[in-house]
């Protein structure tokens, strides 16, 4: 994750100091409301793409932490959750593992963001019916240190014909006054956005992402994604499961691929501090089924320093577990 932003940062200087984010577009055309009810599977994963300075991770061993040792990782998530939509974040689009997952996932219809972001589609299920992606923060303004982008594509269920809208943020990183200020504007920004894309959220809605934030903060600004997206409509899945269905029980999304065990720092030990900065949002009356963060495959449980902890068998794919949710749209 870190990485990524920080090589991302030498890149400012080529973006024009002046320029803002983009005009807004006229609602794109497409959208069929109404229809029968819609079953959909979503699952958000920041994929911890490219490669990872020698600082990082110091626990982890170095061949473990390449792209393509952590590859087959990602691909068996994504297979053991089976989702109709994935969102990821630090997808390193047309990278040597970017590649190998998209071939290795041939079910899915890709489409690359601008900012290192994706989001794959169920192909037998979903046609795209209008895709595009919007900044929400621009290098220099208001403190951002990088531009930010939403992605979104409103997809047709090709049996019924109804259409969704799926959107995808990777929201600006690090825990400080001005950047919680920066991540707030672009939660304005992203709430204009569905706002036009789907006027009163009569379409089914899925906002998928790597928010930089945790569910369970209580500062000013820092929850602003908590209150503005509520009170724009959307509910956090989590809040409203009918099911946990998390492998292992109060798993953190940001797993930094380590936990502290009795004092110490444990290579391949589950977090499990009940704690998320990655989501599923929908609209408010929609039926989650379950939700879940999925640790595994590949996770055991085994005795360290005398305490029975959950923890990899094998490489991990990336400092992030993902956030699934099984939704049901009236």
């Amino acid at each position: 994750m870190w990485p990524i932003i920080l090589a991302c940062a030498l890149l400012v200087a080529c973006t024009p100091a002046g320029a803002a984010a983009p005009s807004s577009p006229a609602v794109p055309t497409g959208a069929r409301l109404g229809g029968p009810a819609m079953s959909l599977r979503a699952m958000t994963y920041n994929v911890l793409g490219g490669p990872v300075p020698d600082d990082w991770f110091p626990l982890i061993a170095r061949d473990e932490l390449t792209p393509m040792a952590r590859a087959p990782g990602m691909v068996a998530k994504v297979e053991l959750a089976d989702p109709d939509v994935v969102g990821l974040q630090e997808f390193v689009n047309g990278s040597e593992s970017a590649t190998w997952i998209e071939q290795h996932l041939p079910g899915y219809t890709w489409l690359p963001g601008p900012d290192n972001h994706a989001i794959a589609l169920r192909t037998s299920r979903f046609a795209v019916a209008a895709s595009g992606s919007e900044r929400v923060n621009t290098a220099g303004e208001q403190g951002a240190i990088l531009d930010r982008y939403v992605d979104w594509v409103r997809v047709r269920d090709r049996g019924s014909g109804r259409t969704a809208l799926v959107l995808n943020l990777h929201a600006h990183a690090w825990q400080s006054p001005q950047l919680a200020a920066t991540r707030s504007l672009a939660i304005d920004r992203l709430v204009d956005l569905f706002g036009r894309l789907d006027p009163g959220l009569h379409e089914p809605l899925v906002l998928l992402g790597d928010f930089n934030a945790r569910d369970d903060e209580t500062r000013p600004v820092y929850r602003d994604h908590l209150d503005k997206l509520v009170a724009a409509g959307l509910v956090d899945a989590r809040r409203v499961a009918e099911k946990d269905a998390s492998d292992v029980p109060r798993a953190s999304s940001l797993q930094q691929m380590t936990a502290r065990v009795a004092g110490v720092e444990v290579a391949k030990v589950v977090r499990r501090t009940d704690r998320r900065i990655d989501y599923v949002w929908v609209p408010k009356g929609t039926t989650v089924r379950a939700w879940a963060v999925l640790s595994g495959p590949g996770v055991g449980w085994q005795r360290v320093r005398g305490l029975r902890v959950p923890t990899w068998t094998g490489i991990v794919p990336s400092d992030h577990s993902p956030v699934f949710a099984d939704l049901r749209f009236r």
